[in-house]
């Protein structure tokens, strides 16, 4: 059984693993997604989300090609707030790496 003197240690042991889980966490979900690379990227299902993002960053609203867009608005609207409808695609890597580090919280 473990002294209370090495549970101590564990404790103030474990931020640090974590912020290094985390930290593992963001670098290789990024560095996927940088392989993968901008063109997978806009060809493999996103340029939907990415042209109703437009529409919102452009004052259109929730349009995709002239319908009303029958899709929950908040991945749109997070793309049309972190590249203000740009084809950017360097922005998105960091922030969907940032979120996907932040689930191992």
């Amino acid at each position: 059984m473990a002294s209370a003197a090495d549970q101590g240690a564990v404790v103030r042991q474990s931020p640090w693993i974590l912020s290094w889980v985390v930290v593992l966490a963001f670098a290789t979900r990024a560095a996927a997604r940088w392989y993968l690379g901008a063109a997978d990227f806009w060809t493999n299902g996103y340029i939907f989300f990415f042209s109703m993002a437009q529409s919102i960053a452009g004052g259109r609203g929730m349009t995709h090609h002239a319908a009303i867009a029958s899709r929950v608005p908040l991945y749109p609207a997070f793309l049309a707030v972190i590249t203000f409808g740009h084809k950017a695609f360097l922005p998105i890597l960091f922030a969907q790496s940032l979120i996907g580090a932040a689930t191992v919280l």
